[in-house]
């Protein structure tokens, strides 16, 4: 499918970090965009572009999402392409963080891309019914594929989401809707300064970290270029295809190198 000026795509998290940087990449191209976030002061910077539609909404509140649904549908018409992107970091120890945190985790990164999947696969699969292209690309991370100590909360509902994502593109298979997962490495945005943590002074290394990593443009565009090619999963930055290995080849010593 080939993502130009006659698609209409939603990205959710489209304030900040990786999902500005689609609205970016998708500005460039001429698309339509809705941007959906949380964040409304982010929102209102992207008021301003004629080809986009900045959409209020917490992916994690399942009747703000099918609202947000029926507005984008209503504006705009039946999507090309809908990318889950929303996410919030959670860093503390899973005995230490309080359950709010626990549960703002998987609210955010799983069950956004649960809300965001069934508020928008009816309009997907009509589209793909009448001929036309049709994809879902769901933002992951590297963290779907190991936990580190202090990361119990974010793992864990990224490994949700991964599993999810999978189940999808398996039952999604000959409906003529695309489904695409995107695992980023280190990417230099704001989340983790943005996200919930324990330990200031952490959170503070841990974003410091994040700012030497890759730019949300190549993960934006890594991202287009998966879909555009049909691919059912996109591994950005030489650390995540590392992972990825490791992981599948030897879990145990990669979980042994973890605990040191």
């Amino acid at each position: 499918m080939r993502i130009g000026a006659d698609a209409v795509v939603v990205v959710t998290g489209a304030a900040n970090g990786i999902g500005r940087a689609l609205v970016d990449a998708l500005d460039a191209r001429g698309a339509r965009t809705a941007a959906l976030d949380v964040d409304a002061a982010g929102l209102e910077r992207l008021r301003a572009r004629p080809g986009c539609l900045p959409v209020p909404c917490d992916v994690a509140d399942a009747a703000a999402v099918r609202r947000a649904a029926d507005a984008v549908l209503e504006a705009l018409g039946a999507p090309t392409l809908v990318v889950a992107c929303a996410g919030v970091a959670v860093a503390g120890a899973v005995e230490a963080l309080p359950l709010a945190a626990l549960e703002r985790a998987m609210a955010v990164n799983y069950w956004g891309v649960v809300h965001t999947s069934r508020a928008f696969l009816p309009a997907l699969r009509a589209a793909a019914a009448r001929g036309r292209p049709a994809a879902l690309a769901v933002v992951l991370s590297d963290f779907a594929f190991f936990a580190l100590p202090t990361k119990g909360a974010y793992a864990a509902a990224k490994h949700a989401a991964h599993a999810c994502t999978l189940a999808l593109a398996a039952e999604l298979t000959g409906s003529g809707v695309q489904v695409t997962a995107v695992y980023p490495g280190a990417t230099a945005t704001g989340l983790v300064a943005r996200g919930l943590a324990i330990d200031p002074a952490q959170q503070a290394r841990e974003a410091a970290f994040l700012a030497r990593g890759g730019s949300a443009d190549r993960v934006a565009q890594a991202l287009l270029r998966g879909v555009e090619r049909g691919r059912d999963r996109v591994l950005v930055g030489a650390d995540t295809r590392l992972l990825a290995l490791a992981t599948r080849w030897a879990p145990g010593l990669t979980q042994w190198a973890v605990r040191r």
